[in-house]
């Protein structure tokens, strides 16, 4: 779905708030969209920005309503919205849908001659990103900063191209300071041109395709793990998820493709040594110090007449980045516990919620055999940079409410025989959570909230609930006219036992 047609569709779903007074995009923008995150808002859309007559700011496309207590409203609607899928869809649905786009090797993009994102067109000296309402989002930034973007690359060695999303500052008319990540694709990349002493040409693309910024955050996972012939690049995967196949169009300069329909498409090279101080910025839990960065130049920027930029109000429980951060890197450990185990689903879902900020990962497990928690919990620790705490719950229970998991989590976990911990042997978690001893060597807690899989059937205890306690005719027949009746929320079948 193109930039603009996802914004129509979630603005006819309610689901954005189109803000008609005069908004600052210094501070009061990224304000307004934090407090509006924290409420469970819905995105809102800055049409009328104080000096910037012909563009406009859009933050929460992404963002999640709050997933501890039911509601109208799921943590992944938008996420749907996004896809073209179901508004009532479900959490596994989703990942099954993002399982079925890597086994099918994505959906090829396709390479057209122009685009709207080649409307207006500046090179050289008329590059200025100061005539953008890059906003100025937290009162501790660096500066002006983008964050909701497609940084694009071309790996030097092999000819791979990286789709990755790391945020960037402002730091001049024509250059940027990228914030890279030690641990992700584009660092590697950017140290392999400074080794051959190369510049590295990018693109960035902003307010792009609406199933890119899902599939970028699944292709920064690596999640081409489990079986894989290769790995899916993310313009395929994006084609798949969206349902249509990815528009690209060469770059003015440096040839990379880059999505056609995007808002503004930024172009240039990064020169090995160059760095500036980026920063401070906020992470998802506490504010990093400014560190010395890649400057990346601009050499041309392309845009649709009155652009859109998106961005995200990083750090705020829910914001888009920690929403689509959760999505993907929930279905990379998804993916790997179901191709671990020769072809026998496991997992029945995977879910790093973002009211816990991805602190702590739930698993809805099928129990093959006693001590199986313990081998499950170690291989889900392999692989997790995120949490340090893991929940397993019988594959009984569904993602739709996390209220039902924090009930089986106090009715089954023992105090005495649920909590498992490791030694101090590991690193200490630093991208969700800091400890007094921050730096100091730590262990992993796992949970154990499963009934016994050696139990018999007559010792298993049955649920008071909807399900248990009526009969199916009746229960089919309230689902069925659930919405006849005036009600909304309509209630998803559970298993028996759930």
């Amino acid at each position: 779905m193109k930039f603009r047609n996802f914004l129509e569709v979630l603005t006819e779903e309610n689901e954005v708030n189109e803000v008609s007074e005069k908004v600052s995009p210094v501070l009061q923008a990224g304000a307004l969209g934090a407090k509006n995150v924290e409420l469970d808002g819905p995105a809102m859309h800055f049409k009328n920005l104080e000096g910037y007559p012909n563009a406009s700011l859009v933050t929460g496309l992404y963002a999640s309503p709050s997933d501890l207590y039911p509601k109208r409203r799921k943590a992944w609607i938008r996420t749907n919205v996004a896809l073209e899928r179901e508004l009532e869809g479900t959490y596994e649905e989703l990942q099954e849908h993002i399982y079925d786009g890597l086994e099918q090797g994505g959906l090829k993009p396709l390479e057209v001659s122009s685009g709207p994102c080649k409307e207006n067109v500046k090179l050289d000296d008329q590059v200025d990103l100061n005539e953008f309402p890059f906003p100025l989002i937290h009162e501790q930034d660096g500066g002006k900063y983008s964050t909701q973007h497609v940084i694009i690359v071309e790996d030097p060695e092999n000819g791979v191209i990286s789709w990755s999303d790391e945020r960037f500052m402002i730091k001049d008319r024509n250059l940027l300071v990228v914030n890279l990540d030690p641990e992700g694709r584009l660092y590697e990349i950017y140290q392999k041109y400074v080794k051959l002493n190369k510049p590295m040409p990018f693109a960035v693309a902003i307010g792009v395709d609406s199933s890119i910024p899902l599939a970028t955050a699944v292709f920064m996972e690596r999640v081409g793990l489990g079986g894989l012939k290769r790995e899916v690049p993310a313009a395929d995967l994006a084609g798949y998820l969206g349902g249509e196949p990815i528009e690209l169009v060469k770059t003015q300069t440096n040839g990379l493709l880059v999505p056609a329909s995007s808002e503004i498409i930024l172009e240039g090279v990064a020169i090995p040594g160059e760095t500036a101080l980026e920063g401070p910025y906020p992470n998802f839990y506490r504010i990093e110090k400014a560190t010395w960065q890649p400057i990346f130049t601009v050499k041309a920027i392309s845009h649709r007449t009155n652009p859109i930029i998106p961005f995200d109000v990083t750090g705020i429980k829910g914001s888009d980045s920690m929403s689509l951060r959760s999505w993907a890197h929930s279905f990379k450990i998804y993916r790997i516990l179901n191709s671990w185990w020769w072809g026998t689903k496991i997992a029945r879902w995977v879910y790093c919620p973002v009211s816990m900020r991805m602190g702590m990962g739930i698993v809805a497990v099928n129990a093959l055999y006693p001590g199986f928690e313990f081998h499950f919990s170690r291989i889900v620790f392999a692989y997790s940079h995120w949490f340090d705490k893991l929940m397993l719950v019988d594959n009984a229970l569904g993602a739709e409410e996390l209220a039902r998991v924090m009930q089986d989590f106090i009715q089954k976990a023992s105090p005495v025989h649920a909590f498992h911990f490791s030694k101090d042997d590991v690193a200490a978690i630093t991208r969700s959570a800091k400890y007094p001893n921050d730096g100091e060597r730590t262990g992993r807690l796992y949970i154990n909230a499963c009934l016994d899989p050696t139990w018999p059937k007559e010792m298993i205890p049955t649920r008071v609930s909807f399900e248990t306690t009526w009969p199916v005719a009746l229960q089919e027949k309230i689902i069925t006219n659930w919405s006849k009746m005036g009600f909304v929320n309509k209630p998803q079948k559970r298993l028996i036992n759930a």
